[in-house]
């Protein structure tokens, strides 16, 4: 009788276990409309997320961010040439007579010549070079001035380019970097264009009506202002 009763008790005791693993087992799972659901609600989610941090703007943002960065290297470095020259740096470099109070003003241009721009402002010329050589500081780069010319040697290892650098027939399609120096006072102006719509033109914290040039919707740094043509340049 004894033995009897053992059986019974380890048989109920078996029978409650598997009914525990029966009930566990079924918690742990999810039915297809709690994962619908969650689905749903995590979708919500990142819309909201993608919405409020806004990616696409965040690299506009990047890419003024370095624009601005790479004319105060181009103004630097150009600065500490003509300083270091005691003011006879060439600001045009081989392409004598260029400068915008010479007969032969021109824009330099970071596009490279395989990109067709639009027309020029009026009495004004476009200068560009190879694609190759946009970057070189030898005087062949897309700033005509000869840095490793400069005493003491080029203060900059490439010219910098724009994070774009492209033209387009639209003009809000415009990205690329501009340069042009002025003969009679030794002053240059290097221009860029933004994109964000936080620090570019009409932004909330725009920066091109506060850089000291003359036109409110280009980023202007440089030694000197009204060199670059008001418009028709982006």
């Amino acid at each position: 009788m004894l033995k009897y009763n053992d059986f019974r008790k380890k048989r109920q005791i078996s029978i409650d276990f598997n009914q525990f693993q029966l009930i566990s087992y079924k918690s742990k799972g999810f039915t297809l409309i709690e994962l619908l659901v969650t689905i749903t609600v995590l979708a919500i989610l990142v819309t909201i997320i993608v919405v409020l941090i806004d990616p696409a703007e965040l690299f506009r943002k990047t890419r003024d961010a370095r624009r601005m960065a790479d004319l105060a290297a181009i103004r630097e470095a150009l600065t500490f040439a003509s300083v270091n020259s005691g003011g006879t740096f060439d600001l045009d470099g081989a392409n004598s007579g260029t400068c915008s109070d010479e007969a032969g003003k021109s824009i330099y241009v970071s596009v490279p010549s395989d990109v067709s721009l639009h027309a020029p402002p009026s009495g004004w010329v476009w200068r560009q070079v190879a694609k190759n050589s946009i970057a070189l500081v030898n005087g062949s780069g897309w700033i005509s001035a000869n840095f490793t010319s400069a005493a003491g040697g080029s203060p900059i290892f490439n010219l910098p380019i724009d994070p774009r650098n492209t033209s387009s027939a639209n003009s809000g399609q415009r990205f690329f970097y501009s340069y042009a120096c002025r003969r009679g006072d030794g002053k240059v102006e290097i221009n860029a264009k933004f994109e964000s719509t936080d620090i570019g033109p009409g932004g909330q914290d725009d920066k091109s009506i506060i850089d000291g040039g003359d036109v409110d919707t280009v980023y202007e740094l440089g030694s000197g202002a009204n060199i670059l043509p008001i418009a028709g340049v982006y």
